[in-house]
């Protein structure tokens, strides 16, 4: 096999493939044309998300003159990341791909008639068979337009494997290595497996095996030796696989990457080789503002995956996108445990159906098998959903994903992400439930746009630290909303959908100058800039946005807490730990499109409460008059290998106690509980300080209390109370102090107050 490297300069043209047309200009590929600057520059004031000021939609056509040696046995072309395409070879259509997600590969053997040709390849980003999700929105990465990854032509004599998947078993240490093997005669092929994994053994082994002319299946299993290193988050080994093929007359070699892992769903929890594991992740669409497009190369998804694991992040679900094999890669090595989708955020319904589109529909169900043989080897690559929200036949969507499951079995699957959210139901190919709430009062999010109301218990409650959504997944006889779905009560491991939401004000100063050598333009910024200066608020936007930060941040620590704190949890999906700059504008990170601080929290201080081992203090209030008691349970979240042996040590003020002799296991530790008085001779706050400490082990937190001394309610003589309007209007007139509380009835246009910042930042948008 000979690999020629494609990239480099290409002539081009925009529009449809013709024959007749001459190229009238070039594009460095890989990339984009906005990149490249290759379409008028433009900017409208567009709020709703950032701005590709070279945004073109349709065709371009892309062409290049191939001179090889010989004419090769067989040529393939491969394109890892575009759009919807058309390749020509010699003006004659060689092969049209749709892929979103996957690799394009083309075979142009009986096209390519003598060693120099004519290669192009036209690219439409326009009327996708099912939308693109945010693979091809405006939201994201936006709709860009060109080749983006590998670009090759394999040349291969008579001998060629393709297909390869490996499928680990943990309890034997063996690897199943399973392909297609194309020989060009009949005879006998050898195959050999080399394998290595950082300082292990390399395991080798070969064998011979008869081969027909065409198509053959090859099946072998691999022992890796009994210390086989495991793959997981805190372990992230990674095996090297070399396959290699001869015949008399030919070879090929096929090279991949795996890891020995079982990620698994028992009973309400997840497990990674049969440890308890929680997990912490965030949403991603793909937003990338300096290029429009997720980055292809493996050290940009290392710098930024690192990122998020400094913030106790070990999961990345993919909002209808799946990133390439760069992201993959790296989440490999870093142990991130991945969750794409397929591009789709829609309706799936059955032929009977009047909305029925057969064509968009059968591309959604190839997408989906695409992904996972693209994919499949990634050890990552632990979950999958069909899409986003999704609506229709549950039936339909439960036999799409069955089989999926069926074909491949090397990850958990679910019916998609938060799925008819108003009515939701559990499904029988549920390995796991993704969503935010199991019938309209029953929610395990904590928070809630009011279009999508009831609100969640931040929005509601009293501000505490005890709330649970174990109620609300598995009702008791005295639970409230028990008779809403009775019937529906996961027995599978509950991952709550796109938590938090909280907007933070944007920090203009520090992240308008980002934006200056990025493709994607913030004019959204800078309207609300001009709007908030128009308010004659222009001199305050710093302290707008520090405080609405300090806000977001302790409404996150509080979304987070209740999920760890929830025995029936096993996970949560943040939108977002960054900004998503999309649907409105939803800067709802601690961090910037950029995977930049906003200096609101530290990376150490978030870690208090979103890490693999986290201690709790659990409190039904954080405000108290003194002569009360301050009642508080201590819990630990564990999910990571700890001592045998911890102790507990708190401390409030002059107060202070130990608990010794904690014996923790992997899950929710209940440890005890204290009751600490409260005193106050006037108003003040004090923190709660704990520590769990054990051998090479400790981990902290801390949560600020408000104390106010004991008064009584008193009146004025001097200072009228009134709750009508024409109660004040006479007050005034008369020339009275007035104290206006007005009743909730005659102020039907009033905001009503939350304890939480605006929720996304909802408004009028479309998405693809």
């Amino acid at each position: 096999m000979n690999k020629i490297n494609l990239a480099g300069s290409w002539q081009m043209y925009l529009g449809k493939f013709s024959p007749d047309t001459v190229p009238s200009d070039e594009i460095r590929l890989p990339s984009t044309l906005s990149m490249e600057k290759k379409t008028p520059y433009h900017i409208e004031d567009i709020t709703n998300h950032l701005t590709d000021p070279y945004e073109y939609r349709g065709s371009a056509v892309f062409v290049r003159e191939i001179v090889l040696e010989t004419l090769p046995d067989r040529i393939f072309l491969t394109l890892e990341r575009t759009r919807m395409t058309k390749i020509y070879v010699d003006g004659v259509l060689a092969g049209e791909g749709d892929t979103l997600c996957g690799v394009q590969r083309f075979e142009l053997t009986e096209y390519v008639k003598n060693p120099s040709f004519t290669l192009a390849v036209e690219v439409s980003n326009d009327r996708y068979p099912a939308g693109g999700g945010h693979m091809a929105s405006p939201d994201t990465q936006t709709n860009w337009l060109g080749i983006v990854g590998e670009m090759s032509l394999i040349l291969c004599d008579g001998l060629r494997i393709h297909g390869l998947r490996v499928t680990g078993d943990i309890e034997n240490r063996t690897a199943l290595v399973t392909f297609k093997l194309d020989a060009a005669e009949k005879g006998m092929a050898k195959i050999m497996f080399r394998t290595s994994c950082g300082d292990c053994i390399p395991a080798d082994a070969q064998i011979r095996v008869p081969v027909n002319a065409g198509e053959n299946s090859v099946s072998y299993t691999v022992a890796l030796g009994k210390d086989a290193p495991l793959w997981s988050e805190h372990t992230p080994n990674v095996f090297e696989l070399t396959v290699t093929a001869e015949t008399e007359t030919s070879s090929d070699e096929y090279k991949t990457t795996f890891g020995l892992r079982k990620f698994a769903a028992e009973g309400s929890k997840f497990t990674i080789n049969g440890d308890i594991t929680f997990l912490r992740g965030k949403h991603d669409g793909l937003t990338f503002p300096m290029t429009g497009y997720a980055p292809m190369d493996v050290d940009e998804w290392i710098r930024v995956l690192e990122i998020a694991k400094s913030y106790g992040i070990n999961h990345y679900r993919f909002h209808t996108c799946t990133p390439p094999h760069a992201a993959f890669e790296a989440a490999d090595r870093l142990g991130i445990y991945m969750a794409p989708e397929i591009p789709v955020w829609g309706a799936l319904v059955s032929p009977a159906n009047p909305n029925y589109n057969e064509t968009s529909q059968n591309w959604i169900v190839a997408e989906g098998y695409r992904i996972i043989e693209e994919f499949g080897n990634h050890p990552s690559f632990v979950m999958f959903a069909l899409g986003n929200e999704l609506r229709g036949d549950r039936d339909v969507i439960n036999g799409i994903v069955s089989a999926y499951k069926a074909f491949d079995g090397r990850r958990l699957y679910t019916q998609g992400s938060n799925n008819f959210f108003w009515d939701p139901l559990v499904l029988p190919c549920d390995d796991y439930f993704s969503g935010v709430r199991m019938s309209a009062h029953r929610h395990f999010r904590a928070s809630f746009a009011m279009c999508d109301s009831p609100q969640g218990h931040i929005q509601t409650m009293r501000p505490n630290s005890s709330f649970t959504y174990d109620a609300a997944l598995h009702p008791t006889e005295d639970y409230l909303y028990k008779d809403e779905n009775p019937h529906n009560n996961p027995s599978v491991p509950v991952v709550s959908h796109e938590i938090g939401q909280f907007v933070t004000y944007p920090d203009y100063e520090n992240e308008l100058p980002r934006y200056e050598n990025s493709l994607l333009k913030p004019r959204n910024f800078e309207i609300f800039r001009e709007r908030l200066a128009d308010a004659g608020l222009g001199d305050r936007e710093k302290s707008i946005h520090k405080t609405s930060g300090a806000l977001a941040v302790a409404n996150y620590r509080d979304e987070l807490e209740t999920a760890l704190r929830s025995e029936s949890m096993a996970g949560f999906q943040i939108l977002d730990l960054q900004d998503f700059d999309g649907q409105g504008t939803a800067t709802v990170g601690i961090l910037d499109a950029f995977m930049e601080p906003k200096g609101l929290i530290s990376p150490e201080d978030w870690r208090k409460f979103c890490s693999d081992a986290v201690i709790l203090c659990e409190l039904d209030k954080f405000v108290f008059t003194a002569g009360e008691e301050i009642g508080v349970n201590f819990t630990a979240a564990i999910y990571r290998e700890v001592p045998g042996n911890c102790t507990l040590h708190w401390s409030f003020g002059e107060y202070s106690g130990e608990i010794e002799d904690i014996r923790l296991t992997r899950g929710v530790n209940r440890i005890g509980s204290v009751k600490i008085p409260a005193e106050a001779e006037r108003p003040c706050s004090k923190t709660l300080y704990v520590t769990l400490t054990g051998e090479a082990f400790e981990i902290t937190n801390d949560y600020r209390v408000w104390l106010y001394p004991a008064a009584e309610r008193r009146t004025s003589d001097t200072v009228t109370v009134a709750h009508t309007f024409d109660e004040l209007k006479n007050a005034v007139d008369a020339g009275e102090k007035v104290l206006y509380l007005p009743e909730r009835a005659d102020n039907p246009n009033s905001v009503k107050g939350d304890y939480a910042t605006d929720f996304w930042c909802y408004t009028q948008w479309e998405h693809m």
